[in-house]
């Protein structure tokens, strides 16, 4: 699904598709594909499709692969340097070799239409950027912070339902060391990655806070009289 919509998106602009079939029934449709209206559309997150596509218009499509392996190496690196901040040098590399040969971890990353291993590569990344920020302060640090955790929200945005509370509870125990007039500076980073997403998701979904993933079609849109809030917990 990934690969067709950023393919779709590559050359069309777009994350939908109108199948070139009369009266076709709308339950026959492929994997992690969802249908709205007489459309097929993505039924996964669209940051991936919509940033791997914009690499692949500029660079062409044989290069996405090795941006995705880019992302993941971005990740090693930030863990590494991650773990120095709190522990000694042979800790952070025993720990960052850990971290390459970790099953799962290796699992994923090498699969570049995933989300998970971006999401969690951007996250690593994320994360040393936001301690960066904290320990050595400058509006480009925290700015560059909050576009960390901008892009790994627009591969997965669902998990904004533990990342916030986490960012709340980490920010409270080192509230002494947060500079309150940067984190403007820190969510206007955020917003910019998921500006795209909002954009494209609006014009796929006709709204910008639900997508597809899990809601579309069931009871979740059906039941008009459900808060927006308990629609996104649903």
């Amino acid at each position: 699904s990934n690969a067709f919509f950023t393919k779709e998106f590559m050359d069309h602009g777009q994350l939908a598709l109108t199948p070139q079939v009369q009266n076709w029934p709308a339950w026959a449709h492929p994997r992690s594909f969802a249908v709205q209206g007489t459309q097929l559309v993505p039924a996964s997150f669209l940051g991936l499709p919509i940033y791997y596509g914009f690499v692949g218009k500029v660079f062409g499509s044989s290069v996405i692969p090795w941006f995705a392996g880019l992302i993941a190496l971005g990740g090693i690196i930030s863990f590494y340097h991650f773990q120095k901040l709190f522990f000694s040098t042979r800790i952070a590399q025993l720990s960052t070799l850990l971290l390459v040969v970790q099953p799962m971890y290796v699992f994923y990353i090498s699969r570049p239409y995933w989300h998970n291993g971006s999401f969690v590569s951007l996250l690593i990344i994320a994360a040393f950027l936001f301690s960066e920020a904290i320990m050595k302060p400058s509006i480009v640090r925290y700015f560059v912070a909050g576009l960390g955790f901008g892009f790994a929200l627009a591969f997965r945005t669902s998990e904004i339902l533990w990342l916030a509370p986490a960012l709340i509870a980490i920010s409270l125990v080192v509230k002494r060391k947060i500079r309150v007039t940067m984190i403007q500076y820190f969510f206007l980073g955020l917003i910019v990655p998921m500006i795209p997403v909002a954009y494209f998701q609006y014009q796929t979904y006709h709204q910008t806070v639900l997508g597809a993933y899990g809601t579309l079609g069931n009871s979740a849109f059906s039941q008009t009289s459900s808060s927006t809030i308990s629609k996104i917990f649903q």
